[in-house]
């Protein structure tokens, strides 16, 4: 396992942390939050064929690499283009990826996130391109512990946090989220590729007939919904 810590320059306790490491030091943007920044900086730099984002509220469990290596072992990395979805949220419906593994091909084809992003709605701009783009692996059933305010409402935040969940940060974070999928796309909610079909998953095939699926089931809960307020009328 290869380990790359990006930071910014002027952080002076986390460079502390990490001295001895292998790491990314990126100029200081002052108050602007550069969690985009330095995590793609992080994976420009890496050079294995698995890139797999975290941050410093991420616990994973013991296994996690052989979780990892057992739900890719019919994919090849350098040649398939493919995101892997942990379980770092207790909900069994989340598919966002938060803290995303994705392939060497996938990063090579379609990059990490989208630089026009500071912070806040990267990762759902980075699920709806994997999802369109390539294919999601579920892997929720790996149990990562995500010690995050929203979470655990016992645990504060941390300076870092209050400066990427500022209502600016909301606002320019949902007006590029915007600008970059169109509506149809964004109410889409993906469907992930299971154990059992992950063997043929890297076909055209089955990425269209996944899209496909999700498209219906969208058009169905809309068509619910739209009756439904018709009734009470």
């Amino acid at each position: 396992v290869e380990h790359i810590f990006s930071l910014d320059e002027d952080d002076v306790e986390t460079r502390h942390a990490t001295e001895g490491y292998r790491r990314v030091l990126n100029p200081s943007w002052g108050e602007r939050v550069t969690a985009v920044r330095n995590w793609n900086a992080a994976a420009q730099s890496a050079s294995s064929e698995l890139l797999f984002v975290i941050a410093d509220d991420l616990l994973p469990p013991i296994g996690w690499d052989v979780d990892l290596d057992r739900a890719i072992e019919s994919l090849r990395p350098t040649i398939d283009a493919f995101a892997v979805k942990i379980g770092d949220h207790p909900s069994t419906k989340d598919v966002l990826l938060r803290h995303p593994v994705v392939s060497k091909k996938f990063f090579h084809n379609h990059g990490l996130f989208h630089p026009a992003f500071d912070g806040l709605f990267c990762d759902d701009e980075l699920t709806g391109r994997a999802f369109w783009r390539a294919f999601i692996i579920d892997l929720r059933s790996s149990k990562y512990q995500h010690l995050h305010p929203t979470l655990d409402q016992e645990r504060d935040q941390n300076p870092s946090q209050r400066r990427m969940n500022q209502i600016s940060e909301y606002q320019l974070g949902e007006q590029v989220y915007r600008s970059l999928l169109p509506r149809w796309r964004r109410a889409v909610l993906p469907i992930l590729i299971g154990e059992r079909d992950r063997y043929r998953c890297s076909t055209k095939f089955c990425r269209l007939t996944l899209r496909t699926q999700a498209i219906v089931r969208h058009a169905r809960r809309f068509a619910i919904v739209h009756l439904r307020k018709t009734r009470k009328r």
